[in-house]
């Protein structure tokens, strides 16, 4: 049987293994180091490319590219009027036509957001403004956070699927009135506030800390908050409970749902919030405890009353006898949930990503040097259609090694935005999943011997930087549990030629079926590239 299901997964390999994308164009080239960027492919089909400046040009770029890929502007991101400003970059996200840029400032010790937007068919800027404002933080912050239980403070900021409306929710977590401590604002696409409001503490104030949690923001411009409330034994006593706050356009108080039907919400820890636009549904993908482990749940509340509808746990283990059947008895799925991704037809995928921790302990002289490194292995793709029945699943062999650099479940995030650069050899650990309706995949780079490997049921070679590696592509169709793979670029002609790109800077078109990425061009640069799948 073993020896069928690899002569099935070869033939699969041999019909892709050669492909290539189409290239459309190529942009600018960056230089090596450290910093940050970030690219988006906006309605017009312009594209906004941020990116920082080397350390002796402090500082971020903003370039804008026209449907014909040609430059059309370049500035620096920050305006003039807080270049002399205590500043940081928070967001960049693209809103329709338009690059939404958040700044968080600092004046005489309190914090500040700024919004700024660029028009992409000019590239100029078309306004800045405050719309956010935290309080002074206390001398004695830093051991409330630490042994008060106090959370901390800090902007929070999402769009809705059709770009049409955004919001930001302002953790303000030392104000004294437990019913100002989270502070939520809404906005159109004209950047206009259609709503503000406060996450007041549910049953009439009982809970003293509000923790921020999560939030999503609805088609129809509603914005819906997950927020925990606690009482500590010195504040009325240790209890808890997580409940929804729901924000409607032109209102100014948040309507509170307790979410009486989740049984688990006492036992969750982490997870991500999102709106289905075709069935009116919010999802929060989580994990709950359970006795020594962890369980993965999806919970459903209906946007229109915000009621609990279900809370299912997604079960995986019906997955390691296929995988032991190919890899071996001893080869286990260690699974940590990673992303919940919705397509504009209501279907989503739940990714799932095996990691495995490694802490060493050493000593130098008198000091004691503890290092948490991290292995990013097998992905296992769980996709749904719009009615949360699973129609198809995948699981993508890979062993990415990461020194100094724990991982948890949903390390990868939820938002989309500006993604740090690392140093070069280093973009190895980022997969991207292109959410498409009729072209789904998944993009990493890896090991061209991996796939030999992978047909043979062998160990895979671990990837510790991309010497070795080209960027492939996996697409998610078809029946066969583990997807063939294609060449992004192409397969190097030997003497150790190869094509890796960095996918954590990628943004993807579904309608242009276009998909733009950094690859690089020599040892000390990276370029801009348009590909067509």
């Amino acid at each position: 049987m073993k020896q069928l299901f690899i002569l099935i997964t070869l033939l699969a390999y041999v019909s892709t293994a050669s492909a290539q994308f189409k290239q459309l164009a190529e942009g600018s080239r960056i230089g090596g180091g450290k910093g940050q960027a970030g690219i988006f492919l906006l309605s017009n089909g312009h594209t906004a490319f941020v990116y920082e400046l080397s350390s002796d040009k402090k500082g971020f770029q903003l370039e804008f590219y026209n449907t014909a890929y040609k430059r059309i502007a370049t500035k620096p991101l920050k305006p003039a009027a807080l270049s002399d400003k205590d500043s940081e970059l928070m967001t960049c996200n693209k809103l329709g036509a338009d690059l939404l840029v958040t700044f968080e400032v600092t004046k005489n010790d309190t914090p500040f957001l700024y919004r700024v937007v660029y028009n992409s068919e000019t590239g100029e800027m078309t306004n800045m403004e405050k719309i956010g404002e935290r309080g002074k933080e206390p001398k004695n912050a830093a051991a409330a956070r630490l042994f008060g239980n106090v959370p901390s403070p800090g902007f929070y900021f999402d769009i809705s699927p059709d770009e049409k409306f955004y919001a930001v929710a302002t953790m303000n977590s030392f104000v004294e009135d437990r019913n100002k401590r989270i502070e939520l604002a809404l906005f159109n696409d004209q950047h206009k506030e259609i709503a503000h409001s406060f996450f007041k503490s549910p049953q009439n104030g009982k809970f003293k800390y509000m923790r921020y949690e999560d939030m999503a923001v609805s088609t129809a411009g509603k914005l819906f908050v997950l927020a925990e409330a606690e009482n500590t034994r010195s504040s009325g006593g240790k209890e808890s409970d997580i409940v929804l706050a729901e924000l409607a356009p032109g209102s100014d108080e948040a309507i509170i749902h307790g979410l009486e039907g989740w049984k688990n919400k006492e036992e969750q820890w982490n997870g991500v919030f999102h709106y289905n636009p075709v069935t009116n549904k919010l999802i929060y993908f989580y994990e709950r405890a359970f006795r020594s482990r962890s369980k993965t749940c999806l919970l459903t509340i209906d946007a229109a009353t915000g009621k609990v509808e279900s809370d299912t746990l997604i079960r995986v283990d019906g997955l390691e006898p296929l995988y032991q059947e190919h890899f071996g008895r001893k080869a286990h799925l260690k699974l940590s949930p990673q992303q919940l991704r919705i397509r504009k037809d209501g279907s989503y995928t739940i990714i799932f990503e095996e990691v495995i921790e490694h802490r060493t302990t050493s000593k130098i002289g008198s000091s004691t040097i503890h290092e948490h490194d991290s292995e990013l292995c097998e992905l296992v793709m769980l996709n749904y259609d719009n009615s949360g029945k699973l129609s198809s699943r995948y699981i993508l062999p890979k062993k990415h090694y990461l020194y100094n650099d724990m991982r948890l479940g949903f390390c990868h995030g939820s938002r989309p935005g500006i993604s740090r650069l690392k140093d070069f050899g280093k973009e190895f650990n980022v997969s991207l999943f292109i959410n498409s309706i009729s072209r789904p995949a998944v993009l990493f780079n890896d090991d061209p011997e991996n796939e030999e490997n992978i047909k043979k049921g062998k160990k895979l070679n671990t990837i510790r930087d991309t010497d070795n590696c080209d960027a492939f592509y996996f697409p998610l169709k078809g029946t066969d549990l583990f997807p063939p793979r294609s060449y992004i670029f192409r397969k190097g002609t030997g003497r150790g030629e190869h094509f890796p790109a960095y996918l954590d800077i990628a943004d993807y078109d579904e309608a242009g079926n276009t998909l733009v990425t950094l690859k690089h061009e020599n040892s000390k640069s990276r370029r801009l590239v348009w590909l067509q799948l």
